[in-house]
């Protein structure tokens, strides 16, 4: 597995390109798309989107345990790297968003490290953003990172972060969160 860390504000993130192929992407779509109906559209993420994020006490990862296990071995692989302490993923959903899309600025409180795999996604025009939490003392850069399906992206859980309104296509990510051993 190649975890790579990357650090756009004085804050560590890894990203993950080979963690899963796309006949497993596809399976997984396949599964959330036919689970989708189950769960309330959502306006923190668009007005006509799906998410499963405090629906049930059903965890998406729950679902695919191969999966979860691999992500939690990116989780290991990123705490070990930074020296943090060793990390559970707490909790799990997946969101569907289409055209006119978007995710509202927000953090994971209580919660040590957040991630998100993209499952179906256009990096032409989907990206992932954080606001630079010492904006106030540097500018206001922030990072931002391409939606490439199959990506992981694992960061701490207090960065502010979102996904601005896209125009085309769909978008299909399964999110986590992750507390202290």
């Amino acid at each position: 597995m190649n975890v790579k860390l990357f650090s756009p504000f004085t804050v560590d993130f890894a990203f993950v390109t080979d963690l899963i192929n796309e006949t497993d992407r596809n399976k997984i779509k396949e599964y959330i798309l036919n689970t989708a109906h189950k769960y309330s559209k959502h306006q923190a993420i668009g007005v006509n989107d799906i998410s499963s994020h405090g629906e049930t006490n059903e965890f998406i990862l729950d679902v695919f345990p191969e999966l979860k296990n691999k992500i939690q071995d990116a989780v290991n692989e990123y705490c070990k790297q930074q020296n943090k302490f060793e990390q559970k993923i707490s909790n799990s959903w997946f969101n569907v968003q289409t055209s006119g899309g978007f995710t509202s600025p927000h953090r994971h409180p209580h919660s040590a490290y957040s991630g998100a795999l993209y499952i179906e996604s256009n990096p032409e025009t989907q990206r992932i953003e954080w606001i630079n939490p010492l904006e106030a003392f540097s500018g206001p850069d922030g990072a931002s990172v391409e939606c490439v399906p199959g990506g992981l992206i694992i960061w701490p859980s207090h960065l502010v972060h979102f996904v601005t309104s896209f125009s085309e296509d769909r978008r299909i990510v399964i999110s986590f969160n992750t507390r202290n051993v």
